[in-house]
């Protein structure tokens, strides 16, 4: 079950999701159906648009069926996106349930070899770039000695010098062995190391050294033959340096890349793992399996695979003397849009990330009204709760979230293009919650039942909609896509909890990455104070004022909308499934 999608024909599963929302001739005033606010937010089903159909049919053709009916909505101009799915599989049924156990496993083995490749990966790259900090550090030395060198900068050049000088010391010269290596022999000249240091490359006849410098001969005679080993030495590193880091860049480049690759190569296999979603996963699923009186999965061979799938498309309501439509379609500044004060904040804290997103200025909505309003704002926090609860998401929807939704719906009345798309505040929805249930009787003969609607819980059902309330079921789509693809990241290490791993750590340390700048982040709930379902009927009380959508509702929606809603979709939809089945 969605969030959108709710229960509708009790008052106590409201607390589940969006509850239908009726005028107060329908109880909503007495609390029966609580929440509805006239005008402001319409979701509402026709009573008598409710119902179950199950369709019996050898093997396969009931899906047949299903499909079919899919497309037909589709050419009649119907939006169609799948909300859930689950399977479950009894485990008399051996032949398909050792089938998805087995792949289940198999996708577990296939996932466990690519994050393991994707751990060694990292460790070798990691020993890779422990060579390259060292050989960095090599090739800065030779770079600034090269660089003061051309410059003529001879102060610098011998700084420079004397740091390939100690390395010489400490790493070449102390394996000469006693007696020889400049460490070994400062008892006989306590200042020989320091004398090393202050010599140039120039120096290499003893005599001269000794004259120059005020040294002993024997002393003078050391410091030439150190120097000219060292000037050989220092060429001799300087290739096999630059060499080494040639290779330890290539290596890590391919490393590197190799990682990326692991990572995409792994991630359509934890996605198939994570979409075979068994009911019993969830107390929900498992709630609607106990419902079912025909399940017995210790004694009957019985396969279950459910899907939800919601379709909607605009419509004008029938009047008499209708004015001609013009629309206006302009930029405005997203400053200067009414939203929420907690939404306005929000767009104040992430400008960067608005200006960044393209959405410092918004296209005028096409129907003349803005579907993003209070009842958005709060409910997608609503929604995100509901599926932490029921489902432990972590996904968050946030502002992005919110203004993406938006441009995907307005996109939707171009990208449709049909004389039936017109631009208006008002849909027709259709849900159907589907479970295709195949029976192995012992006889070995086996029957398709297709049921449509999960009576009275969740029946096939033709909501009303106000546009608000589709740009809530494009969010939810979208937050659910957002926690499948945290799953994945998280899996395979690219993020933490849905974070992007280079914002958690700079999250745990802003004044080391950020030296102290205050770091812009998306806030993934409002400021205020959210309304709950149990609020709803009291702001019935306290908002009867006109609202954007109808406020007329017994001569215009109930009257109206609702008897084209029922008339068009539910219709459509009941006499496609009868006539499939062979009833008049």
């Amino acid at each position: 079950m969605s969030w959108v999608g709710g229960a509708y024909l009790n008052h106590k599963y409201a607390k589940d999701g969006l509850p239908a929302m009726l005028g107060p001739n329908m109880g909503a005033a007495e609390g029966l159906y609580a929440g509805f606010i006239p005008g402001e937010i319409i979701h509402m089903s026709p009573p008598n648009a409710r119902s179950q159909m199950m369709i019996d049919t050898p093997l396969g053709k009931a899906s047949g069926i299903f499909f079919g009916f899919m497309w037909q909505m589709r050419k009649r101009g119907f939006h169609i996106v799948k909300a859930n799915e689950w399977i479950e599989v009894s485990p008399v049924h051996s032949q398909y349930y050792q089938l998805t156990v087995q792949q289940k496993q198999t996708l577990e083995g296939q996932i466990k070899a690519a994050l393991h490749s994707v751990h060694t990966s990292i460790s070798d790259a990691e020993l890779i770039y422990h060579d390259m900090r060292r050989y960095k550090e090599y090739m800065n030395y030779f770079e600034r000695l090269e660089e003061a060198k051309t410059k003529k900068n001879m102060e610098e050049y011998k700084k420079n010098n004397q740091t390939l000088k100690s390395i010489f010391i400490d790493q070449v010269d102390v394996h000469t062995g006693e007696g020889v290596a400049l460490k070994l022999i400062v008892s006989r000249w306590p200042t020989i190391i320091v004398d090393f240091m202050r010599i140039s490359d120039e120096d290499d006849d003893p005599g001269k050294i000794a004259t120059k410098y005020q040294f002993s001969e024997a002393e003078g005679v050391v410091l030439a033959t150190k120097n000219k080993l060292y000037k050989e030495w220092r060429e001799l590193f300087k290739g096999t340096v630059m060499g080494r880091w040639e290779n330890l860049r290539e290596l890590s480049s391919a490393r590197k890349r190799s990682i990326g690759e692991y990572r995409n190569m792994v991630k359509p296999y934890i996605m198939r793992h994570k979409m075979i979603r068994e009911m019993g996963e969830t107390k929900t699923g498992r709630d609607v399996l106990q419902g079912f009186s025909w399940w017995r999965p210790s004694t009957q061979a019985v396969s279950i695979d459910a899907a939800e799938y919601w379709m909607w498309k605009p419509f004008w309501p029938p009047e008499i003397h209708r004015p001609s439509l013009q629309y206006f379609k302009e930029k405005i500044p997203i400053t200067r849009m009414r939203y929420p004060k907690d939404m306005k904040d929000s767009i104040s804290d992430n400008w960067d990330i608005v200006k960044e997103k393209g959405y410092a200025e918004l296209e005028t909505f096409l129907t003349g009204i803005e579907p993003v309003d209070k009842w958005v704002w709060y409910l997608k926090d609503t929604m995100s709760k509901w599926y932490k609860d029921n489902f432990n998401y972590r996904a968050k929807l946030d502002l992005i979230d919110v203004l993406d939704a938006r441009k995907e719906l307005n996109d939707m009345y171009t990208e449709y293009g049909r004389w039936d798309w017109l631009p208006s505040p008002y849909f027709m929805c259709l849900e159907v919650e589907t479970f295709r249930v195949v029976v192995r009787n012992p006889d070995g003969t086996e029957s398709e039942t297709f049921i449509l609607g999960d009576y009275p819980r969740h029946p096939l059902m033709c909501p009303l909609d106000s546009q608000n309330v589709i740009l809530l079921r494009l969010l939810e789509l979208k937050l659910q896509q957002k926690e499948v693809e945290n799953y994945i990241t998280d899996m395979v290490g690219e993020s933490v909890d849905g974070q992007k791993l280079e914002d958690a750590i700079k999250n745990d340390y802003p004044n080391l990455f950020n030296k102290g700048n205050k770091v812009k982040t998306i806030k993934n709930e409002a400021k205020g104070k959210l309304k709950k379902p149990t609020d709803w009927e009291r702001s019935f009380k306290l908002t009867r004022s006109s609202g954007l959508y109808d406020t007329i509702f017994m001569e215009r929606v109930a009257a109206i909308m609702l008897k084209e809603v029922n008339g068009t979709a539910y219709a459509l939809a009941r006499g496609y499934f009868r006539s499939a089945v062979g009833v008049p």
